[in-house]
């Protein structure tokens, strides 16, 4: 069903069509009969019948028909809206919602495009990152995998994919030989270790906060960054230590920090900042409970000498980081570690000629990410082109907290919103605001008897949190950065070839 101001375009189209027809054939009239001027509308009348057995004024009247209604199309088509409001005479102020046809022409440029929700992105956009929010089964899947396919489809671009895969969906559709698999449980896994990544004394403070992240909670806080200086110093003390590998360095790394007695720990730890929390034993207790929370995971792995920030720095392939649904229990901490590893490699000032597209689905399964905002708001030198997937942006205050979810959420320069869980009353209200509002003119008619029309201000919001929760699967209200009109987009579903298996048991 067509919406109010979309109907009143349709009718102004209709109109275009009338007025051109008739304007033709009154404009033909006189070039093919003659009109008395004493008895004109008789002989209008009398002429009007034999307009239809002339064959060239027939034809004539045809061509005006099929061009009118193609330019009453094109009218429609440029600015009918999905904005479900009342129909108004003009906008004021604000960005209304365009239709399709009318974004795509407005975002087409020459050269080649990636697509975020099936629209080409501006050039200038390319670069300042994409979010995208929707229940499970709402087409997110099938927007991220049209965007990843973008990225890699252009020849012309060296194009590389850090893709952070639940269940391992986009590696059975992207993944070529070269490419990294990272999953402990996965048979074509890299082995690795956090030493790896470890090149200067700085390093050590840098990894420390991706094995344990911060917390949102003051308190916890306080206890995450006691049990940062442990892991810390171990790993100097560890890293200090000549003539053994670097692999037997990353086993007693473990080791130590998860098997050890408090008494074998404190000793391997004196002289170091650590010594001093290691006096209390209920402190110990509880540091040495979140140390073992975030480093269990790293025992599912084996260890070897590959290294993320090396292979980003010099390798050619893409990088797969998966888990199936139900490893993510004890892979959770560990692909976090992963994901951060790859945020602050990406910080690292090295020569990059290749577009690196990191690709974050289901950003709500990770623990927090200490280097993520970082890497969004500074990636822009080494052509980071970064998308995240989100089931309700509740989950963001939940990891990030309240003020720095919100920080996070301004990282992403353009987004898209498909239905969500029918519970979720906050994501579409806040996704309310980001559309933001529109202020419009419209004809008011008093309800006094033979009152007349007058024009009136009126502001509302250009979409409104009943039109996100109930979009049909495949729906998109979409909005890019800048002055870019919101819109409202269906994408069609696309079968794609599986190169690989998603998953590999041991």
């Amino acid at each position: 069903m067509m919406n109010d101001q979309s109907q009143k375009i349709f009718n102004q189209s209709i109109l275009i069509v009338i007025f051109s027809v008739i304007t033709a054939w009154v404009v033909l009239l006189p070039k093919f009969f003659i009109i008395p001027q004493e008895q004109k509308v008789k002989a209008i009348l009398y002429a009007l019948p034999l307009t239809f057995k002339t064959p060239l004024y027939v034809l004539i009247l045809l061509v005006v028909l099929v061009i009118s209604w193609v330019i009453a199309w094109f009218y429609f088509q440029n600015n009918k809206t999905p904005f479900a409001g009342e129909r108004y005479v003009k906008v004021l102020r604000g960005l209304q919602l365009v239709s399709p046809y009318k974004f795509k022409k407005l975002t087409t440029e020459k050269g080649y495009q990636i697509r975020f929700c099936g629209m080409p992105v501006p050039k200038d956009l390319k670069y300042k990152h994409f979010l995208l929010t929707g229940g499970t089964g709402q087409g997110k899947s099938v927007s991220i995998s049209d965007f990843l396919d973008s990225c890699v489809s252009d020849a012309r671009s060296k194009t590389r994919l850090i893709v952070v895969d639940p269940n391992g969906s986009y590696t059975s559709l992207f993944y070529k030989k070269g490419d990294v698999i990272f999953n402990p449980f996965d048979a074509r896994s890299v082995s690795w270790s956090i030493i790896n990544e470890v090149r200067n004394p700085y390093d050590i403070e840098t990894y420390s906060a991706t094995l344990i992240p911060k917390s949102s909670d003051a308190k916890h806080e306080n206890f995450n960054s006691m049990a940062r200086t442990i892991i810390k110093s171990a790993m100097s003390k560890v890293l200090e230590m000549p003539d053994i590998s670097k692999s037997a360095k990353a086993q007693l790394f473990l080791d130590t920090l998860l098997n050890s007695s408090d008494d074998q720990l404190r000793d391997f730890l004196m002289g170091t900042p650590a010594f001093s929390l290691l006096g209390n034993t209920e402190l110990v207790g509880t540091l040495r409970s979140i140390i073992t929370t975030y480093l269990t995971p790293h025992t599912h792995n084996s260890i070897g000498d590959f290294s993320f920030r090396d292979y980003l720095k010099n390798g050619e392939g893409n990088i797969f980081i998966t888990w199936r649904e139900d490893q993510l229990t004890a892979l959770q901490p560990l692909v976090s570690c992963i994901t951060d590893v790859v945020c602050s490699s990406l910080l690292s000032d090295f020569d990059n000629y290749s577009d690196f597209v990191f690709c974050l689905d289901e950003l709500g399964s990770l623990n927090r990410l200490s280097y993520l905002e970082a890497v969004l708001t500074k990636g822009r030198k080494h052509r980071l082109i970064a998308l995240a997937g989100i089931q309700s942006l509740a989950q963001l205050i939940t990891i990030y907290g309240d003020k720095f979810s919100i920080t996070l959420r301004g990282c992403f320069s353009s987004f898209g919103v498909c239905a969500v869980n029918a519970q979720d009353t906050y994501t579409p209200q806040e996704y309310e605001k980001s559309f933001g509002a529109i202020e419009v003119l419209r004809k008011m008619k008093s309800s006094h008897k033979d009152a007349k029309s007058e024009l009136v201000k009126e502001k509302e919001n250009v979409v409104k949190a009943e039109e996100i929760s109930s979009l049909q699967p495949l729906h998109f209200y979409l909005k890019f950065s800048g002055h870019y009109p919101p819109t409202l987009v269906k994408m069609k579903y696309r079968s794609y070839a599986k190169v690989a298996a998603s998953y590999q048991q041991n």
